[in-house]
């Protein structure tokens, strides 16, 4: 691709056509929620891209507003060693996904998880299980990074973990925890069985209060689909807890996770604290 001469030699020329093959893929990757070329996740906004970068992801391209470029060179061209592209307004509006366009797009490496490392890495893993909206899945893996969960796994029927919105409902968490698709339920408790994984299974209706669980390690944390929870198979290999409420009889999927998560961070840390003491 040509670029322009003169102090920025990494500007390439601006794309005004929305029939561009790049933008025509982006915007593809955009709507269908996978991933560019099968490789990069699509930041759609500064914050996500300065979340991907403070978080050392690869960023080989960012697609900005031609009339604001210079603006977000001196944003992020310290941190920042790819190549910029300038978009016209149609093709830059044509890749929207949200109300209000926030002026470039970028590119980020997703780096590539092998089962086998992510298994053994794990202390506190979060399951998802069929967990199929995108802001409580986001919602889950930003609660996972607050309290210290070593790694979430998306059991097959769960949303993409790479669509964009599950992106800025995560608030760059995606770029940091590390996670797994894909695994079908008997195959994951076949694998925990096998390492010595606790199971530890939201379930509203039965068990312990979730403060009164005492958590072992490793564990996994399973909260279950909005509508029909955690899904039968999964429920008798673990141990169930509730949530107490008052005046409402569940909470959404994201809410839980983030109070379970709270309370097995909150119970892994008095066990330690126990073990040094004694």
């Amino acid at each position: 691709m040509a670029t322009h001469s003169g102090k920025s030699r990494n500007v390439a020329a601006t794309v005004e056509s929305t029939a561009n093959a790049a933008v025509k893929q982006l915007r593809k990757s955009l709507r269908q929620g996978g991933l560019f070329a099968g490789r990069f996740w699509v930041a759609e906004s500064p914050k996500l891209l300065d979340e991907a970068l403070r978080s050392g992801l690869h960023v080989p391209v960012i697609y900005a507003e031609a009339a604001r470029i210079r603006e977000f060179q001196a944003q992020f061209g310290a941190r920042f060693r790819g190549e910029w592209i300038p978009l016209g307004e149609r093709a830059l509006e044509s890749l929207v996904s949200v109300e209000t366009s926030q002026g470039l797009v970028a590119l980020v490496e997703c780096p590539r998880i092998d089962e086998e490392a992510f298994f053994s890495q794990q202390r506190l893993l979060v399951v998802l299980d069929r967990i199929q909206d995108p802001g409580n899945a986001g919602t889950i893996l930003r609660a996972a990074e607050a309290f210290g969960a070593s790694g979430a796994l998306f059991l097959g029927g769960s949303v993409s973990a790479d669509t964009p919105k599950l992106l800025r409902a995560s608030a760059g968490s995606r770029f940091r925890v590390p996670v797994l698709e894909g695994l079908a339920a008997g195959q994951f408790a076949e694998k925990a069985r096998r390492i010595g994984m606790r199971l530890y299974a939201a379930s509203p209706g039965s068990g312990s209060a979730v403060h009164e669980i005492r958590w072992q390690f490793p564990a996994a944390l399973i909260v279950g689909n909005e509508g029909a929870g955690v899904q039968a198979e999964l429920l008798r290999q673990a141990e169930p807890f509730r949530i107490p409420t008052q005046g409402v009889e569940s909470l959404n999927a994201g809410i839980a996770a983030a109070i379970a998560l709270y309370a097995a961070a909150a119970g892994g840390a008095s066990k330690r604290e126990g073990t040094e003491s004694g």
